[in-house]
């Protein structure tokens, strides 16, 4: 051992038994940092749903908001423990995250080689592989591996009190504390002088006065120092030790940087990642589509493309006043686009954002709604585009091609025809001529004709078919958060059973729909009426503006009825004609009679459908209650079984019992016999 690193002997002892406590105490030892592991997905035990978070801004400037809400997801199902979380950022830029991974199982691997060089008393060499360790974790994603980085600066540390090389050991523990005051050193690591000192450190590093201010191009990258979550870039920071601090900047969908500051201002660049067009599609999709199913098919696609088997999305909009956001958010299954969470609240945008936000998530992730036979989803029935509409739009686009045939073939004909003219007619060159004009003459009118035809029939199925005109508002739910509960099916229910409930869903489904084209009549009549109200109000403001106008005139005449004699009575003016609507003003629709046989009809149809759903839920409160008392009966039909079996294995082995004895007692009369009979011989 060099002269400079010689080791007192009572020093040497120290370190014996440091390394003995260390090597008798385990992993408790060597983790003196009491800050919880932030890393994604640390400790996750394989076969757990892999899931990604990802939230998307739906409207403009809700961008920085997206960015934490993302952050607060990831940390919502990494304290749920129920799955492995995949962070959005690294499955957009693999490449990125393996070459992180790699350094950090190269610095984990020095880690390991250092705590076995320490606990066999080789402290110089211990010291090499945590200084190396502690340059690799640097390399890593400090925003989740900063712990990792600290422990080995400790240990590093350490290794230099056993050397003996106080100084250089206390210049260690002063870089390690400015960044991270909360750490508590280990007795079993260090003497207690060296104890004193971090304590007098930390007493002396207080509030700091440095500032730092953090941008990324483009905005809304999470910025992270030394470790902790600072928010959404652009963010400025006060109060910062004066040591250089290491920052972090993440962004879906673009590379990750990091660099170490002192202060001032920290810009990043961030570079787009190869998987970067992934994020930017499904933002594309959810946007065009954000309460329909091109929403989830979005999703479903993004978690295909990432090869995990969740995806939780907030869709983030503003609310109703400029302090509250919306958020939509889902849980959606990637095999079959099934709803397992769904929430909707209004949340606040400011300071008490992440205790509304780890509510929100939390109805979502702590269990899967059920699936009801099938996947269940959010949005409406009749959301989207139907099959008739795609069809009268694919009718529409083959027409115009047809006709755009046709007249090509046509032009086609038409040189054909002057060549033709233009040639002797008896050739040969005119014969080919006069054919091929005749063929493309009769190709261009079937391709116009067919794509006139078929141009019709897309208009038709387009425009004017049966379906709803305008747009049709989706029927409100009750509770769009929280899904209506429904009793989970016996595994022990017949296929008749489920027969039952398949059409009583069905039923269902049929009657949901009269009600929805009731609704809509209800709406039609209520519109009629408006207009009607509308019509009889602007009649009744044009003949007040009539009555107002000759009253003026009146009141311009009176002046020269004064100077007239008093015994010269006028007569008294006519009354006006009744006002008669003006040619252009069309007459208002007569109102409709409460008493009339339509009136009366749709009152009668109301209450057939009210007493068919009275009758639909009385029967299956029947059912319920007949399989309730069915599967009450098979349990009592068992238990009683299962007593009577019991009572019949008491009987028998107290028949058994008694057998036992009587042959026991036989034997000992034979025995007493044989003896007597020996006696007498």
């Amino acid at each position: 051992m060099n002269a400079d690193r010689r080791v007192h002997p009572f020093r040497g002892a120290l370190a014996g038994l440091l390394a003995g406590l260390i090597a008798t105490s385990g992993p408790a030892a060597a983790r003196p940092l009491l800050v919880p592991d932030s890393r994604a997905g640390g400790g996750a035990p394989a076969g757990r749903p892999r899931v990604v978070a990802v939230a998307l801004p739906v409207e403009a400037g809700t961008e920085p908001a997206a960015g934490a809400l993302a952050f607060f997801a990831e940390q919502a199902l990494e304290r749920s423990d129920r799955f492995q979380v995949v962070r959005i950022a690294d499955a957009l830029d693999p490449a990125g995250a393996e070459a992180r991974a790699r350094k950090e199982a190269e610095a984990e691997a020095a880690m390991a080689d250092g705590q076995k060089a320490y606990d066999e008393l080789d402290t110089v060499a211990a010291l090499a592989q945590f200084e190396k360790a502690a340059n690799l974790f640097a390399q890593t994603d400090l925003s989740r591996g900063f712990r990792r980085w600290v422990e080995a600066q400790l240990l590093r540390a350490s290794c230099l009190v056993a050397n003996g090389e106080l100084k250089v050991a206390e210049v260690e523990l002063d870089r390690v504390l400015a960044l991270e005051p909360r750490v508590q050193l280990s007795p079993n690591l260090f003497p207690p002088e060296t104890l004193a000192y971090a304590e007098k450190v930390k007493r002396s590093l207080g509030q700091g006065a440095a500032r730092l201010k953090v941008s990324s191009s483009p905005s809304g990258a999470r910025v992270f120092v030394d470790g902790r979550y600072q928010g959404v870039a652009p963010v400025e920071l006060e109060g910062l030790t004066a040591a250089d601090h290491y920052v972090t900047a993440v962004l879906p969908g673009r590379g990750l940087m990091q660099r170490r500051a002192r202060g001032g201002n920290v810009e990043f660049e961030l570079v787009a990642s190869e998987r970067a067009g992934l994020l930017a599609a499904a933002l594309a999709g959810v946007r065009a589509d954000p309460e329909g199913p091109g929403r989830d098919r979005a999703l479903k696609t993004l978690g295909t493309a990432l090869g995990v088997d969740q995806v939780l999305a907030v869709l983030v909009r503003r609310g109703a006043t400029g302090e509250t956001l919306s958020l939509t958010g889902l849980r959606l299954v990637v095999s079959d686009g099934h709803n397992a969470g769904w929430e909707v609240r209004q949340v606040a945008a400011g300071e008490g954002l992440p205790v509304d936000a780890e509510a929100f998530y939390a109805g979502m992730i702590s269990e899967d709604a059920p699936r009801r036979g099938g996947p269940v989803t959010h949005f409406p029935a009749g959301a989207g585009p139907d099959g008739r509409t795609l069809a009268g739009w694919g009718l529409l686009a083959g027409g115009a091609a047809l006709v755009l045939g046709g007249a090509t073939f046509g032009v086609l004909a038409l040189q054909k025809s002057s060549e033709f003219k233009g040639s002797v007619q008896t050739s040969p060159e005119a014969a080919a001529a006069r054919s091929t004009g005749q063929t493309f003459a009769v190709l261009a009118d079937v391709g116009v004709v067919a794509g006139l035809a078929a141009a019709g029939a897309g208009a038709w199925l387009t425009f004017f078919s049966g379906g709803p005109k305008g747009p049709q508002k989706p029927k409100p739910q009750t509770s769009p958060a929280v899904p209506e509960p429904v009793p989970p099916t016996p595994t022990e229910a017949s296929e008749g059973s489920r027969r039952k409930g398949t059409e009583d869903d069905r039923g269902k489904t049929k009657l949901e729909k009269k009600r929805a084209a009731e609704e809509a009549a209800a709406a039609s009549k209520r519109e009629r009426e408006e207009k009607r109200r509308a019509a009889e109000e602007t009649a009744a403001a044009a003949k007040r503006e009539k009555e107002e106008r000759r009253r003026a005139a009146e009141e311009a005449r009176r002046p020269k009825e004064k100077l007239q004699p008093a015994s010269v009575v006028e007569p008294e003016p006519a009354a006006p004609p009744p006002e008669q609507p003006a040619p252009d003003e069309p007459a208002p629709p007569p109102a409709p009679d409460p008493g009339s046989k339509r009136a009366r009809d749709e009152e009668k149809r109301k209450r057939e459908d009210e007493e068919r759903r009275k009758r639909e839920d009385e029967e299956r409160r029947k059912r319920d209650a007949e399989e309730k008392r069915k599967r009450e009966d098979d349990e009592k039909r068992k238990r009683e079984d299962d007593e009577k079996r019991k009572r019949e294995d008491e009987e028998k082995r107290k028949r058994e019992d008694e057998e036992r004895r009587k042959r026991e007692d036989e034997k000992k009369r034979k025995r007493t016999d044989d003896d007597d009979d020996l006696r007498n011989y």
